[in-house]
């Protein structure tokens, strides 16, 4: 016990940083059902081992969160806690890890401890740790590789290098900075080279072979659900690293509501700070280090680079998950900048403010009820249809594979069957007409009721977001 004890004091800023990382983010675990991306990685976790892999070979993001999620359910099972935890724990240890960059780069404890608080309280950082998607696992993975990197882990800073590639295909930008920083502090540049070709050169070709290149032709696609806003971007995102975004939200996610002040108002406020701090301590002969250099760099490079691939293709690619770890760096580099200050109280202060202006968010709403709907009608032999496939996915991961759940197609009046599940999420549906509708519930979210407004339907129930609609015999 008295091990124990003294391990504590010794270790009392990464305790409370664990402490507080926890009671941050395992309170919203299980608040908030699972949504399509997550319904739609639950659903395939279910699946056989041959349908899963079919899924893995054309899924066009690297698999290492997709894999070990499965390792990990086919021991617990698949639920939502189960497909939330892996995601909750890489989140928790993203803050630690931080806090490890941080004291690379800080003379104090005490200042790094400060410093990686803002991770722990971080509303972005949040939303993705309790989401069963990879994001915290790419963000971790950043976090980690530039801690080696700085650190100058011989071993360890390859493998994390490695595994950020496996994790999302923008983990590109971030390696190459780290590459560079490699490079230009070695004092064996030869050997760190042959070191990093045998990483990176494996990893490509597994991109190439497993992906069918996706990932080298993802600029070339423009995904049409992504608002495309330019440089715009790049201001809105700062916004959204300081106070997150409804990460449950189709399309590109919009910036968390706010009570009082407008969010966009505070980091004005925030990022003047940043800019005011800099000019001080360029009239004062204060320049940054490599290391602090390369913060800035990692935390530019993903945002900058894809907003110019955008103004020049016109295409649409910038989601801020899809550059989380940017968030991170940002947050690190400000920090660090406020570190430089003489008076060390400041970047205490501005932590406290910082807290206090996040009371000023909203929870954010997304759609509820499709558990309920499934609890109430799970074992009846009723036909349910969707109107349309984020619903029918959260649907059947709610329900069982043996439900008869379908998507209803209005423009040809008829409904959607999937044969198998690759086939339902990458392909179109092989339509299947249903003669007996005496059973079927037609189910629409209430912000498509008006949409669907025809005097052959009776709305019978409403669960949640969701209505309830039988067809009336003609």
């Amino acid at each position: 016990m008295k091990k124990l004890i003294n391990w504590i004091k010794q270790n009392k800023f990464a305790v409370t940083i664990f402490l507080t990382s926890c009671a941050t983010r395992i309170p919203f675990l299980t608040r908030g059902e699972l949504w399509y991306d997550e319904a739609f990685l639950g659903v395939l976790l279910k699946q056989t081992n041959d349908i899963f892999i079919k899924n893995i070979l054309i899924e066009p993001y690297p698999a290492l969160f997709t894999l070990l999620t499965r390792i990990f359910t086919q021991l617990v099972g698949v639920n939502d806690i189960t497909l939330r935890i892996l995601p909750l724990v890489f989140g928790i240890l993203t803050p630690l890890l931080g806090y490890k960059l941080l004291q690379t780069l800080l003379k104090t404890n005490e200042s790094a401890f400060i410093s990686a608080m803002f991770f722990v309280i971080n509303p972005f950082l949040i939303g993705y740790s309790v989401e069963a998607r990879a994001y915290s696992l790419f963000g971790l993975l950043a976090v980690w590789a530039t801690y080696a990197v700085f650190a100058d882990k011989k071993v360890q800073k390859y493998i994390a290098i490695f595994l950020l590639l496996l994790s999302h295909y923008f983990a590109i930008f971030y390696t190459a900075v780290l590459l560079l920083y490699i490079y230009k502090t070695s004092k064996n540049k030869w050997w760190d080279f042959v070191v990093a070709l045998q990483i990176i050169l494996p990893t490509s070709i597994l991109y190439i072979i497993a992906t069918l290149g996706i990932p080298l032709k993802i600029f070339a696609q423009s995904y049409s659900w992504i608002s495309s806003a330019g440089i715009f971007n790049l201001t809105n995102s700062l916004r959204i690293y300081f106070y997150g975004s409804k990460v449950k939200d189709l399309g590109t996610p919009p910036p968390l509501d706010y009570r009082f002040i407008p969010t966009n108002y505070l980091t004005i406020l925030l990022v003047s700070l940043l800019v005011g701090v800099l000019y001080y301590l360029h009239k004062k002969g204060q320049f940054y280090s490599l290391k602090e250099k390369t913060l800035f760099y990692l935390y530019a490079v993903a945002p900058v680079f894809v907003v110019v691939i955008e103004l020049l293709t016109g295409g649409s690619y910038y989601l801020d998950r899809y550059m989380l770890p940017s968030a991170i760096f940002f947050i690190a580099a400000f920090t660090i900048t406020l570190n430089k200050l003489e008076d060390k109280k400041v970047l205490l202060l501005v932590l406290v403010i910082y807290a206090t202006t996040l009371l000023n968010l909203k929870a954010p709403a997304y759609y509820t009820g499709m558990k309920n709907l499934s609890h109430k009608y799970k074992y009846t032999q009723n036909i349910f249809v969707f109107s349309n496939n984020i619903d029918y996915m959260t649907a059947r991961y709610y329900f069982d594979e043996s439900a008869q759940i379908y998507v209803y197609e209005p423009y040809t009046t008829k409904h959607i069957e999937s044969v198998e599940f690759y086939v339902a999420h990458y392909t179109p549906l092989r339509y299947a007409e249903i003669e007996d509708t005496s059973k079927v519930f037609y189910v629409n979210p209430i912000d498509l009721v008006e949409q669907t407004k025809d005097a052959k339907y009776q709305q019978v129930d409403t669960v949640g977001w969701y209505k309830l609609y039988k067809k009336i015999s003609e």
